[in-house]
């Protein structure tokens, strides 16, 4: 329900009517719902210096978008909140994810997630299917379906849930505010798109919050006792 239905299935609805920047922000507050869910699961406070590496973060993607431009509107405002939605339940499947992940590994826990989130959404995906016709997309388009059904989901959760293995939920989390940044990279290097002018003091702003939180939360996963794996 958290992964495939909710996560990614309010994602692209919301995203007929969300601008892109405020899409970014949005997920770029995964790491403060995490530790929030963490902090209500254990009973126990997060550390101030967790806390301000995710303010920074956040701040340093704030910059950014604010640079490539923001805008606000009726229909823009109600693909946020669609959006928002699916936030908290990708915070939330980061959270609960981890404990399977360490007990079953990555390649069970995305095989099933996947498998079962697929069986929900299927009556909702049979329904969207009246009046599709398969000739009107066009090569690019299948190849963009590839890509977002393999790449970005099959092999990326993988790799995700592969580093839950080993991190706690919110260093996994932080790090995705590193995504806006490299986007922008990414668009300068293929796509010509010029830099913003603040590229250097979002990108600072990025990797000291990033250093911020997972520092502190290394310190804390190091000393915690890795459970045994389970036999299935």
């Amino acid at each position: 329900m958290l992964a495939v239905p909710l996560n990614q299935g309010l994602f692209l609805f919301g995203m007929q009517w969300a601008n892109v920047a405020h899409a970014a922000l949005l997920y770029a507050l995964t790491p403060a719902f995490v530790v929030m869910f963490v902090a209500i699961g254990t009973r126990t406070r997060p550390e101030p210096r967790q806390v301000l590496g995710i303010a920074l973060a956040f701040a340093g993607v704030l910059t950014l978008m604010l640079q490539r431009g923001i805008r606000f509107d009726a229909h823009a405002l109600i693909g946020d909140v669609i959006i928002f939605v699916a936030v908290i339940a990708w915070a939330l499947y980061l959270v609960a994810g981890r404990t399977l992940t360490r007990r079953y590994g990555p390649l069970v826990v995305t095989a099933e997630a996947l498998l079962a989130g697929t069986l929900v959404y299927l009556p909702i995906g049979l329904l969207a299917l009246r009046g599709f016709d398969p000739r009107a997309i066009t090569g690019a388009g299948w190849s963009g379906l590839f890509y977002l059904a393999w790449l970005t989901s099959a092999v990326n959760y993988v790799i995700w849930f592969w580093g839950l293995q080993y991190l706690k939920p919110g260093t996994v989390a932080v790090l995705t505010n590193l995504q806006p940044i490299l986007t922008a990279a990414m668009a300068w290097l293929f796509l010509h798109e010029p830099l913003p002018s603040g590229f250097a003091i979002s990108t600072a702003l990025v990797l000291g919050g990033v250093w911020l939180a997972r520092s502190r939360i290394m310190v804390v996963a190091a000393e915690t006792p890795e459970p045994e794996p389970a036999q299935r």
